[in-house]
């Protein structure tokens, strides 16, 4: 059973001359009130948050999925942010990362 994953992600922005990240750790938990969905040798999940920083806010929005292959999990996170400063800019960026591990314990 997976108990939790972390992917770190850099997201490219609209904006070419900006980045969000890198985001280190972004950690999924199968956490029961908001498991992990794991079925056979599949598992996904989704979720986002609202963080503020000294200029503004960001909404990220996340969901993961792979399978299991004996002691190794693969699979590709898609990641979304929306940031809005107190000035009034505004971007959009996104990250797609392909992951491979060996599983614990």
């Amino acid at each position: 059973m997976l108990e939790s994953i972390s992917v770190p992600w850099l997201a490219h922005c609209r904006d070419k001359h900006y980045k969000w990240g890198p985001v280190k750790p972004f950690r999924w938990t199968n956490d029961p009130k908001d498991p992990i969905e794991q079925s056979g040798n599949r598992f996904s999940d989704s979720g986002g948050a609202t963080q503020h920083f000294k200029y503004g806010r960001v909404k990220s929005v996340g969901h993961i999925s792979g399978r299991f292959s004996g002691k190794r999990i693969s699979g590709v996170q898609s990641t979304s942010a929306r940031i809005h400063t107190k000035s009034g800019y505004r971007t959009y960026c996104k990250a797609r990362v392909r992951f491979s591990a060996k599983l614990t314990g």
